[in-house]
């Protein structure tokens, strides 16, 4: 590596080292444990219908969590959020009578069921109140410089680097052997 590779290494490092021992990265870990971890399917409905969502929760979490309320107005993020319930159904089952033989019977069994319906979530632009804690990760130098380290890289591991336009709300994503960048 360069000696320009290096250096901005050592900062970044720095800058890792003070963060995590900051009293705000403290605040931004439990403020981000707080927000549910959704599926990949509600991920996608909630980017289907706010791309630019970043923090997402339900009404009352907003208010109960995080001291923010929803602004009047605002419609909310649709989502799939399962429900169990359990019931009783009858069934017929074989049964052994005392004689050894089979017989059918009327058999009531508890079954659990799992429905889904929709619920509503709301995106933290969405919300006003508490604010909400910040990390400053700006980067003294310019985040170009990193171009270089990472095509090394790139080039020393056989991974392609491919720089293109990509859609709305994504910036960049690794497949395969592959990196493609905006």
């Amino acid at each position: 590596m360069g000696d320009k590779v290096k250096e901005l290494m050592e900062s970044l490092e720095e800058k890792i080292e003070d963060v995590q021992d900051s009293k705000e990265f403290k605040e931004m870990l439990e403020f981000f444990s707080k927000f549910h971890d959704y599926s990949y399917h509600n991920t996608l409905l909630i980017k289907m219908q706010k791309p630019d969502a970043s923090y997402v929760a339900g009404y009352r979490q907003w208010q109960d969590k995080f001291n923010r309320h929803v602004k009047e107005g605002e419609e909310g993020i649709a989502i799939l959020a399962p429900f169990t319930y359990t019931t009783t159904e009858t069934r017929i089952k074989e049964v052994m009578t005392a004689e050894g033989d089979l017989e059918k019977k009327e058999v009531e069994e508890e079954v659990k069921r799992t429905y889904f319906r929709p619920v509503y979530v709301f995106d933290i632009s969405q919300t006003e109140g508490e604010e909400v804690p910040e990390l400053d990760m700006s980067l003294d130098d310019d985040f170009s410089l990193l171009l270089s380290p990472l095509e090394e890289f790139a080039d020393e591991k056989g991974i392609e680097l491919i720089y293109k336009e990509l859609s709305e709300g994504f910036k960049g994503f690794s497949k395969e052997n592959k990196i493609v960048l905006e």
